[in-house]
């Protein structure tokens, strides 16, 4: 990977944010006072969750720079005709860990698509499971799940919804893999 840094304006998503704002600061014609008091409070609220993503995208780059996606894509190459099978199981893992779809794509596409390149599979269908099977795991992760329960008054039930929410993760994983096992094996 080339080590590149490239700022679209246009495309980035701060860009998008800062104008939000700024619209919404003019719509309720809030204060110099207020503006402040907001970002305040704004940036404590987000301390947490911008220091957990930076993180992961920080890893993300350690991994792709120093070759580490890549030797991992070889070594799970060694599973043949099985890791399509395997690798929304990857991405579940990955968002469960993280939280995030994104963060997960960023840790484990690169290794998806060289795993892909190594067994002759177009890229993108491994990267797109991976994404799949992450989407699985959003609704298990422990902060979607405080989430939804904080947005429905259901704060101290964390555990009850969890373990609900698992047996569909784990279901609809299942019913991706054996898809996936039948478009690899023509099985059904």
């Amino acid at each position: 990977f080339a080590a590149v840094f490239k700022f679209d304006v246009f495309s980035s998503t701060t860009t998008a944010i800062v104008l939000a704002i700024i619209v919404s600061l003019i719509v309720y014609r809030v204060k110099g006072k207020m503006v402040k008091e907001l970002m305040i409070e704004t940036m404590k609220e987000l301390k947490a969750p911008v220091y957990t993503i930076c993180s992961v995208i920080a890893l993300a780059y350690v991994e792709n720079y120093s070759g580490m996606s890549s030797t991992l894509g070889l070594a799970f190459s060694s599973t043949g005709n099985a890791f399509p099978i395997l690798s929304p199981i990857l991405g579940w893992i990955g968002v469960f860990i993280t939280g995030s779809v994104v963060s997960s794509g960023s840790l484990f596409a690169p290794l998806q698509a060289v795993t892909a390149d190594q067994l002759n599979i177009v890229p993108s269908t491994l990267v797109a499971l991976n994404v799949v099977g992450g989407t699985m795991a959003k609704m298990v992760s422990p902060q979607s799940v405080a989430v939804a329960c904080a947005a429905v008054g259901l704060v101290g039930k964390e555990s009850a919804l969890f373990k609900t929410a698992m047996k569909y993760s784990l279901i609809f994983l299942a019913v991706i893999s054996l898809l996936q096992l039948n478009a690899v094996f023509n099985i059904f």
